[in-house]
């Protein structure tokens, strides 16, 4: 089962303060472009980026902040994608009236715009003081992140999980879709709280009604595997299939899965491999492993291959972190040649 969280976005509540910085009324771009940045929808999160940056170029300051910290995501949309000159630019034009309004008026979302151009945690807590969602979201991923790396189960550690679920809790509580996500998942794990799968299930119901990616994908696990609900493939199927119309890699994954072994609806063995494909292509180890075995066993229509097999193996171990498939892959080749 995969757990994971992520650094959720800005609710349209906290971002309705700030309609005076968008030129050209694109607060509702902002909020689209800061929430598909972490609910895991390429597509929604290139859409907005699209939108936001347009308005930067039109000299626009709050797009002009949120464009220049995001062009240095690994990940960030084509649209986003600054030169250096241009990302400086748009820093010196916007980053002065923030800094004013967070030291000024004590501004939280100020205070986490701060924060996220910065890296800086001392910012990024006095924003969740505040209140703001997104605040909230990253403190509480950074605080149980770090306890489940670290694994030790110390009492340091039980305290650091309460209070990641507490940033969830008060994130939550204002309808944020990342939150309840994340929120779902503490339940789920008992991560800072007592394990309460039927109240895991609530909050990724509530999440996906919103049509966030990786809740709808959860919730679908719950329905594939009858985790408090009756077992249901079709419902887990379409559930997957949301999903992944959004992009979120995971859901994908599992409508791929869906579509190869008929799991709820039609068997449609080629459309699960150009999936699992896409998806082993945007780094995803367990897709890799699907395909060695694919091309080992002959499933969705290809034909044995031991050769294609092995090197999808040995690129699964390569993106896990194995030093030897690492090194094996630059010896011989991506193709394994």
């Amino acid at each position: 089962m995969r757990v994971a969280f992520r650094l959720a976005a800005f609710s349209a509540a906290v971002l309705a303060g700030s309609a005076a910085w968008a030129a050209g009324g694109g607060t509702d771009a902002i909020v689209r472009l800061l929430n598909s940045r972490s609910s895991g929808s390429p597509q929604r999160y290139a859409a907005a980026a699209a939108i936001v940056a347009e308005e930067a170029a039109g000299g626009a300051p709050l797009q002009q902040f949120l464009i220049a910290v995001i062009s240095r995501d690994r990940d960030a949309p084509r649209a986003a994608k600054l030169t250096e000159e241009v990302r400086s630019r748009y820093l010196e034009n916007s980053k002065g009236r923030i800094a004013a309004l967070a030291k000024e008026k004590n501004n939280a979302l100020a205070w986490y715009l701060l924060a996220l151009e910065a890296n800086d945690r001392d910012m990024l807590e006095r924003a969740a003081s505040l209140g703001n969602v997104q605040a909230l979201n990253a403190l509480g991923t950074m605080k149980l992140m770090q306890v489940i790396d670290r694994g030790t189960g110390s009492a340091e550690d039980e305290a650091a999980m309460k209070e990641g679920f507490e940033c969830f809790s008060r994130a939550a509580e204002s309808g944020d879709a990342n939150a309840l996500n994340s929120l779902g998942l503490c339940r789920q794990n008992g991560y800072g709280c007592e394990k309460d799968e039927a109240r895991a299930f609530e909050c990724f119901k509530k999440a996906a009604a919103m049509k966030h990616p990786e809740a709808t994908n959860n919730l679908g696990r719950f329905y594939r595997e009858g985790i408090v609900v009756e077992k249901d493939l079709a419902e887990a199927a379409r559930c997957f299939e949301k999903s992944a119309s959004m992009g979120e890699l995971w859901g994908q994954l599992n409508y791929a899965t869906a579509l190869m072994f008929g799991e709820g609806l039609p068997k449609n063995e080629r459309r699960a491999v150009e999936l699992l494909e896409s998806i082993a292509k945007r780094g995803n180890a367990e897709a890799m492993d699907f395909l060695s075995k694919c091309y080992s066993q002959g499933l969705g229509g290809l034909e044995p291959d031991p050769g294609k097999a092995a090197v999808w193996m040995v690129r699964a171990r390569a993106a896990r972190g194995d030093a030897n498939a690492v090194k094996w892959l630059k010896v011989n080749g991506e193709s394994g040649k």
